[in-house]
């Protein structure tokens, strides 16, 4: 489930580069709307990452 919670913010990253190829923005628009996706996307991997550290250090401790 996870994966495809990364994949639909990855096409959210294409979608915002079509728009800006179709005249939709201008760059600094564009740089902009594409760097706080960016940032939100490295957010939520991080976040991710460290919930399932989490659990695996959870679970190894309960083995024990």
């Amino acid at each position: 489930m996870k994966k495809i919670l990364l994949i639909d913010k990855f096409l959210l990253v294409e979608e915002k580069i079509f728009k800006f190829l179709n005249g939709g923005y201008t760059y600094p628009e564009f740089e902009a709307e594409l760097k706080e996706l960016l940032n939100k996307l490295g957010s939520d991997i991080c976040s991710d990452v460290l919930n399932e550290l989490d659990e695996k250090i959870y679970k190894e401790m309960s083995e024990q």
